[in-house]
């Protein structure tokens, strides 16, 4: 029990969760007042993924602990919720962590995320050899969620039990051991002494902490400290964090904060405050709200002070003038920045599904196309244009016989647009959830309408689905400027996940409202169910794009990094992985694009080999 209880601390850790964490007694009321926020949120609006998820198995360093174990020791209670309004509930050792956030494929808190994986109802949680699988319940928690029985205080057991762990039983572990030490007062003041940062504050102030708010690693280590306020929460908060490895985490966080890398890395752009003896950036664009981040090159470490709430005071101010983080020079040097980086080479490849020859040819970009948005990108294509939307900026590019040439940008009224379709005519076709569907035709927007949500259209552009994830649609249809709208039920789904209309088909994907598993749909235009879809072992993640083709269908599981075939009598054909058929490393499948001769541009997002950044990449599909 304590190699599992130290793993789930280790996970609960590594995303600092546990800071905002509730006890077990105020779970069944949070997920109550969770469900009644879902209700608030627009009908028909439950997005991919949302559910009340079990534990079904741990897995660290080849170490299994399955349903029965995990039974019988009584963790079988651990549970998920991930909430319809991006809410997230965690269940971890009679503590519930609720101060999470979650989107399609991210779980996080405090600007800290973790990815996972969802397929065929299994949530899969993979942190660096620490796998965690959740199995879905149902949509909505039960009204009392379930505890730990008889806890016997897990934490407090294995803090006083882990000096006398038996390393032996592990000898071919590699994981660094947590600091369980309780940080020592120091008199006059309060102390928090970890390996990469000391804090003295001044207990006066107010400052207060639990000893689960101090992670102390050898990687990394973290601090929520606050000053309560008479309500039981929080006047003004801090977090502490430190950690050491590669420089990416800190670059992340520049984009996230607002600063240029370049601008920060060769211009030195920005102005450095000292905190904790180190030299560090300052985003206080809101005066409740206070970042601060650095990094030491030769040291290979981050630095990160967060600092939120009352911050007029001083005690915050004071509170800084105690930290001091600690760091050796180790002679660490970085990885590539994007533009140091080697941009991504492709290669054309072919593979059979069944008796068909797939085949992939690489479509470079004249200029590397530089991501920062793993998921939401899309592409659409007319005459010899091809327009890409990666993070809400939409760009064009010409077709030539060797690349896609850069040739400028489209102006759009909102920057998070993420779903595209091109219509018959040549218009683009936009929308996003809670921004206006819009139309943009030869550069210039040319209509837009306040009400559709993540609208798929059908090729003519005069109506489209609108839909979130449950079974209930909104139908909108275009004719003469005027808008009209009826709600449709497809009744064979529990939830949609993603839907593409053809020319004669309706294509769903979603959970079988009678076993739960992914499938696919394909429904005439009127609605009514013609053929269901499945792989051979029922394994469907998530199918970011569908359409039909001469002989029957194809789909992309983005999940899975697979593409599958169907005959027309929606019979499966096979599959194949990413890999066969362009040579990629486990790219994400944005999104694609039907041509007129029948092939597929498809667009995905790529690490490069040297982690400098992601690109936007793109293949031409034939043979099926």
């Amino acid at each position: 029990m304590k190699r599992l209880t130290a793993i789930l601390l280790v996970l609960a850790m590594l995303l600092g969760l546990t800071a905002c964490g509730s006890s077990s007694e105020e779970a069944s009321a949070s997920a109550q007042a969770s469900a009644s926020q879902e209700a608030s949120v627009q009908e028909a609006s439950v997005p991919e993924g949302t559910g009340y998820y079990l534990i079904e198995s741990m897995e660290e360093d080849g170490e299994t602990y399955d349903k029965e174990l995990l039974s019988a020791l009584g963790a079988d209670v651990f549970y998920l919720i991930l909430s319809a309004d991006g809410t997230a509930q965690m269940y971890l050792f009679d503590e519930v962590l609720d101060n999470l956030t979650w989107t399609p494929g991210q779980i996080g808190a405090d600007g800290d995320s973790i990815p996972y994986t969802l397929a065929d109802g299994t949530l899969t949680i993979d942190l660096e050899g620490t796998v965690l699988t959740y199995k879905f319940v149902s949509q909505d928690p039960p009204a009392e969620l379930p505890v730990l029985e008889d806890n016997g205080d897990y934490e407090e057991d294995y803090e006083e039990d882990y000096e006398d762990w038996d390393d032996s039983m592990y000898e071919d572990e590699t994981e660094e051991e947590p600091t369980m030490d309780a940080p020592a007062a120091v008199e006059g003041s309060g102390c928090v002494d970890t390996q990469l940062f000391t804090l003295y504050y001044d207990e006066a102030d107010g400052w207060t902490y639990e000893e689960d708010d101090v992670g102390n690693y050898e990687s990394y280590c973290s601090l929520y400290i606050e000053i309560p306020d008479d309500d039981g929460y929080y006047k003004t908060k801090a977090h502490i964090y430190s950690s050491t490895g590669d420089c990416y985490e800190f670059r992340s966080e520049l984009r996230y904060l607002g600063f240029d890398q370049y601008e920060y890395a060769v211009n030195n752009a920005y102005p450095f405050v000292e905190v904790g003896g180190v030299d560090m950036l300052c985003n206080d664009d809101s005066s409740s709200d206070i970042y601060y981040i650095g990094w030491n090159e030769s040291a290979g470490q981050y630095f990160y002070v967060n600092i939120y709430g009352d911050l007029e005071d001083g005690k915050a101010a004071a509170l800084l003038e105690g930290l001091t983080f600690n760091y050796t020079d180790i002679g660490h040097e970085d990885g590539p920045w994007y533009w140091e980086g080697t941009p991504y080479e492709g290669e054309d490849k072919s593979t059979m599904i069944g008796t068909y020859t797939l085949s992939g040819q690489w479509l470079p970009f004249e200029e590397p196309v530089i991501s920062w948005e793993t998921f939401d990108n899309a592409i659409a294509v007319v005459g010899e244009s091809v327009y890409v939307l990666e993070g809400g900026v939409l760009r064009e590019y010409a077709q030539t016989d060797t690349a896609f040439t850069y040739v400028g940008d489209i102006d759009l009224p909102e920057d998070d647009y993420d779903t595209m379709m091109a219509a018959d005519d040549g218009t683009l076709m936009l929308s996003a959830f809670l921004d206006d569907y819009i139309g943009i035709k030869d550069g210039s927007q040319v209509f837009a309408y306040d009400g559709p949500d993540y609208l798929a259209m059908h090729p003519s552009g005069a109506w489209g689905i609108s839909y979130f994830s449950s079974n209930e649609t909104e139908i909108y249809s275009f004719d003469g400027g005027a808008m009209t709208t009826e709600t449709f039920v497809f009744p064979e789904v529990s939830d949609i996940r993603k839907i593409n209309i053809t020319d004669n088909h309706i294509l769903i994907s979603g959970q079988d409202a009678e076993t739960g598993n992914v499938t696919m749909y394909a429904y005439d235009l009127d609605g009514n169910l013609e053929l269901t879809m499945q792989d051979s072992d029922g394994s469907l993640g998530s199918l970011t794009f569908m359409c039909e083709t001469a002989n029957g269908y194809l789909a992309l599981d983005a999940n899975m990094r697979e593409i599958l075939l169907w005959n027309t009598d929606g019979q499966f054909i096979g599959k194949c992985d990413d890999d066969d058929v362009f040579g990629t490393d486990y790219p994400w499948f944005c999104d694609a694009q039907v041509l007129s001769d029948g092939s597929i541009i498809v667009l995905m997002t790529q690490e490069r080999d040297d982690e400098s950044c992601d690109e936007i990449i793109a293949y031409l599909l034939t043979g099926f």
